[in-house]
């Protein structure tokens, strides 16, 4: 086969709503890693490999080989920015496009065909044109899935820590799925159990005593865990701290839960607060598929187990109770005022007593989101705050408009 160019693009950006707002799906979290890492280790660093996205996201991740337009001059293979494998091309020698549930998962395209494809702030627009096929990969086609799939997806990132760990640690279940690093803390009184999949534990992450961890299970580098009951199927990223029951569910990575409270079957964005006793609903009472609102269209989720999608920087008070189902948009906050939240809460908003409305002020929301990048020795760049900038404005009018129709609906 020829020499050929990667490129790693999103697709269906809106069926990854909020986090799709505020990021280039290969930053998402699920198994062990940020997609990007991901593909970076699947790919071992290949110097061809390079990652889509537009202008103003190529500039808040500059330290990522990334491009706003396609490569030229080679053949490419284009490979959604949410698979979890490598697909097998050594067969190919045309232009080809592979879906699974209509949505696409990699295309090969020849050089002399590039021409048939446009790219659009940072997005491909079409690949119309060309051999259409089927593949059996699966992978995440909504936000709400990627929780459903994490547990297998933490047990295909497994070989990546097959190194033999040195802590000494009670282990139930084959102690070969067990992963430790040595910079990790672990107190006295910690259980583990790898009887359903590995547990990792990564560089100087921190468990207390009285823990529980259930695998498939991934704590991130620098990660805290106090006293928390983590069942099968969840990962947390970088500078996590964690308490309480968390069940199938990604944190990505700055994000707290600190305190008690249930997250289950969740998928949590970055610098994210979660107040004490917050906890969301992943199951309808009459055990009935979970229907989410994403950007005001409802989906069938085809799953009775869907919990919380929750954007970046969003904050909780205490006591908040979050229904199945529900989404959370980027920058928002709730207060618990007796009743569960709506199940569709749009950027920069605020909840309190039960009512909708816009955040103070966009120059409010950003001085509240320094002061917490502070307490992490961190910064928000221009280019962050440019992209929160564009989305505020951008979301500001419609916001109004479902703001006065909750409003109207609970009077």
């Amino acid at each position: 086969m020829m020499p050929f160019n990667i490129l790693i693009a999103d697709f269906n950006k809106e069926n990854y709503y909020p986090l799709s707002l505020t990021r280039p799906l290969w930053t998402l979290r699920s198994g062990c890693f940020e997609q990007h890492e991901r593909f970076r280790k699947l790919f071992q660093d290949d110097k061809r490999l390079t990652f889509l996205a537009s202008e103003e996201m190529c500039s808040l991740y500059s330290d990522i080989r990334t491009t706003s337009t396609l490569p030229a001059g080679e053949d490419i293979l284009i490979i959604n920015s949410l698979m979890n494998i490598i697909p097998d091309i050594s067969d190919l020698n045309k232009s080809e496009v592979f879906y699974n549930r209509n949505v696409l998962a990699y295309a090969f395209i020849k050089k002399d065909d590039l021409i048939k494809i446009s790219v659009s702030n940072g997005c491909i627009e079409s690949l119309t044109g060309f051999s259409k096929n089927i593949t059996d990969i699966i992978f995440p086609k909504y936000i709400w899935e990627i929780p459903l799939m994490n547990g297998e997806i933490i047990k295909n990132d497994f070989k990546f820590f097959s190194e033999k760990s040195n802590c000494k640690i009670t282990v139930s279940g084959p102690e070969k799925l067990f992963y430790c690093s040595d910079s990790a803390e672990i107190e006295p009184f910690v259980s583990v159990s790898t009887k359903k999949g590995p547990v990792i534990i990564d560089e100087n992450a921190e468990i207390s005593s009285f823990s529980r961890i259930e695998g498939p299970a991934y704590i991130g580098k620098n990660t805290c865990i106090f006293r928390a009951n983590i069942r099968e199927g969840s990962s947390f990223g970088i500078s996590c701290r964690i308490g309480g029951e968390v069940e199938d569910s990604v944190f990505n990575s700055f994000s707290n839960k600190y305190h008690d409270g249930f997250i289950g079957h969740a998928y949590i964005g970055s610098w994210v607060n979660l107040g004490a006793m917050t906890t969301n609903s992943d199951l309808k009472n009459d055990y009935t598929n979970v229907k989410v609102n994403l950007d005001g269209k409802l989906h069938d989720s085809e799953s009775p187990k869907v919990g919380a999608v929750v954007g970046d920087f969003v904050k909780t008070s205490i006591g908040t109770l979050i229904n199945t189902g529900s989404v959370i948009g980027s920058c928002s906050m709730t207060v618990f005022s007796g009743r569960m939240t709506p199940d569709f809460i749009p950027p920069f908003s605020l909840f309190i007593k039960n009512k909708l409305r816009s955040a103070k002020s966009f120059d409010s929301v950003i001085s509240t989101i320094k002061t917490q990048m502070s307490r992490r020795g961190c910064n928000l760049s221009p280019e962050h705050k440019s992209i929160l900038r564009n989305l505020y404005e951008k979301t500001l009018k419609d916001n109004l408009r479902i703001f006065e129709e909750w409003n109207k609906k609970l009077n």
